[in-house]
């Protein structure tokens, strides 16, 4: 909770929006509620500093959302070569172990608990029903 006198510190304007209207937008509500703003590597902006702090904030704003744009693109592009050389993104696949498959068989038989064959394969109970859930779509019959 924030009150008009209190000071709002920020590691840099980059993590006050995540654009260069959210975050004109929050720096004007926090000076218009008589909140300080200081921005450790960007003194030049806090709200002490009345002289040029909304051309400097402008600037560094359009600067960061840019930058912002350039880490989505390249990570756009990066994924793509990634995809066109078959290489797999995402979470490792997990696979159906003797382990695995006799902890299923046991739990599905009331001989151990859902949470005891978690333990026993050793993953979280998500993985566990992701896990469950593939078993059983390779056991069942296609359609």
């Amino acid at each position: 909770m924030v009150r008009e006198g209190d000071t709002v510190a920020f590691d840099s304007i980059t993590r006050m929006g995540r654009n260069m209207d959210d975050t004109m937008k929050e720096y004007k509500w926090f000076v218009e509620n008589g909140v300080q703003l200081r921005f450790i590597k960007e003194p030049m902006i806090n709200t002490s500093n009345r002289a040029i702090q909304t051309i400097i904030l402008t600037l560094l704003t359009a600067f960061a959302e840019k930058e912002r744009e350039e880490i989505k693109t390249r990570q756009a592009e990066g994924i793509a070569v990634a995809k066109a050389q078959g290489k797999h993104l995402g979470r490792p696949k997990t696979e159906i172990t003797q382990e695995i498959e006799q902890a299923y068989k046991q739990w599905k038989d009331n001989e151990i608990t859902a949470v005891e064959a978690m333990k026993k394969v050793n993953v979280p109970r998500s993985t566990f029903y992701r896990i469950v859930k593939e078993y059983e779509e390779t056991l069942s019959p296609q359609h």
